[in-house]
């Protein structure tokens, strides 16, 4: 099995995270400041070894109770985070 963890892919949705961190390029994640929450949502074998994506930050930050909720709730099915509607979910 390999456990090789792809930097390109955020450790949430598994989209694409967009980062140029290893580019010589600026990286848009430069200048953001990701919640400590946030990045605890991760699987704690893959933190701070791939970016967080712009659309989870986004999401998280727009309503951390639905989006935490989504992530405990999908038990491994994280695809599905690109289609949460916080508009939607009771806080």
């Amino acid at each position: 099995m390999d456990n090789k963890i792809d930097e390109t892919l955020c450790p949430l949705c598994r989209e694409e995270n967009g980062c140029m961190a290893h580019s010589d390029e600026s990286c848009w994640c430069n200048d953001v400041t990701v919640p400590q929450e946030l990045i605890d949502l991760v699987p704690e074998a893959q933190q701070r070894k791939a970016c967080i994506c712009r659309f989870c930050i986004e999401k998280f930050n727009a309503n951390r109770v639905a989006f935490t909720a989504k992530i405990r709730n999908e038990s491994g099915d994280v695809a599905s985070l690109r289609k949460i509607d916080i508009t939607q979910v009771q806080s």
